[in-house]
């Protein structure tokens, strides 16, 4: 998936409750706002294809790499090293 978002700051309690759930004492910030998505995802292809395919997305969106590119990765540990 990739998406362009401005900035939103905001602090742990607009995140994570505590163990009492959110309260009216402190208002939430909002989060980011996901612009442009674009998605993919496919069972006929492994992921090493997946993953390729959305970095070369990636780079047509930003030839450049003038915006911040933030990758999440599923916790496979084979792929955190590549």
């Amino acid at each position: 998936m990739s998406y362009d978002a401005g900035p939103a700051p905001r602090r742990p309690h607009d995140v994570i409750t505590s163990s009492g759930g959110f309260t009216g004492s402190h208002l939430r910030r909002p989060g980011p706002a996901a612009r442009n998505k674009w998605l993919c995802g496919s069972f006929a292809h492994d992921a090493e294809d997946v993953v390729k395919q959305v970095f070369d997305h990636a780079q047509a969106r930003d030839r450049d790499h003038r915006r911040t590119w933030v990758v999440l990765v599923d916790g496979a540990r084979h792929r955190l090293g590549s």
